[in-house]
């Protein structure tokens, strides 16, 4: 039996607790393990150029910590409205109403943190045990995450370089399966591929017609990483560039099954001193195996 404590007491389990079988279905990320191994290199001493993680290296602009400090003083620290304090959604509606012209009432906007926070409430009540849900490969690896543990079915549809990478009204339409109750298309992670406005309609038209929701994630609107295709260098994996080149990219199946050993995705949110850095160290790795082969 295994021991465990609860504010410093003691806590035997009963032998026969378990996980829930959805917590089964939740795979860890490939790139928490790279970026792991990334960081005991750094501890042991080795410089390593990250590329993994779509993380900023820029501080949080001044304003926003400034505004945080003020309602600290403030005493404005208790519970909010769990939509969000309202003054807020009055100014991102007016916001869209400034920037895009158009008209958003504030009830209808909900304040969260980050997108995944949005996205699992809203495929929460979308979805229901078994329902299915059509989206591209690959995509963003947290979606197949919270469709698992909705007891959802993700349907992924494989895309490439012929579609730009785009989930296409065609291709949507060829994929559709019975108990389909969402689609997810526009913009991708990890290839940053935005589907045109006339195509955005089509999609949402065919959803529309058959009784399901579109789901749009505006926050990765923007290239934002690159998704070289690594096929003509014939490397096994991605471990090569961290431990030989000391450059730490994200594996390709995290982004699901199609074609996952053939890319890699390389994260621009970095200074360009970095981008050249790391794309330097890649080429005297390669230019290293080439000389040896």
């Amino acid at each position: 039996m295994a021991e465990r404590a609860i504010e410093g007491r003691p806590m035997v389990e009963h032998p026969t607790s378990r996980l829930a079988e959805r917590a089964h279905r939740v795979e860890p990320f490939h790139v928490m393990r790279l970026l792991g191994r990334a960081r005991e290199l750094e501890a042991a001493g080795r410089s390593i150029v990250h590329l993994e993680v779509g993380e900023p290296d820029f501080p949080t602009p001044e304003p926003i910590p400034a505004a945080g400090r003020a309602a600290l003083d403030a005493g404005l620290t208790h519970y909010t409205p769990a939509a969000g304090l309202p003054a807020l959604r009055q100014a991102i509606a007016a916001h869209y109403a400034q920037r895009h012209g158009v008209e958003v009432d504030p009830a209808r906007v909900l304040v969260t943190p980050g997108a995944s926070g949005a996205l699992q409430p809203v495929f929460s009540v979308l979805l229901e045990p078994g329902d299915r849900v059509i989206l591209g490969d690959p995509s963003y690896p947290c979606y197949r995450q919270m469709f698992g543990l909705m007891g959802a079915e993700p349907v992924a549809v494989p895309l490439g370089p012929e579609t730009g990478y785009r989930l296409t009204p065609e291709r949507l339409e060829a994929a559709w399966v019975p108990g389909t109750r969402a689609v997810v298309a526009s913009p991708a992670n990890p290839t940053g591929a935005v589907t045109s406005l006339d195509e955005l309609c089509a999609i949402q038209a065919i959803c529309r017609a058959r009784g399901a929701a579109l789901i749009v994630d505006e926050i990765y609107r923007g290239l934002t990483y690159g998704v070289p295709d690594t096929t003509a260098l014939a490397l096994a994996g991605e471990d090569l560039y961290v431990e030989e080149a000391g450059v730490a990219l994200t594996p390709d199946q995290d982004f699901g099954a199609h074609e996952c050993n053939r890319h890699v995705r390389l994260a621009y949110t970095r200074d360009f001193e970095v981008l050249d850095e790391g794309v330097r160290r890649i080429g005297d790795f390669l230019a290293g195996l080439g000389s040896t082969t």
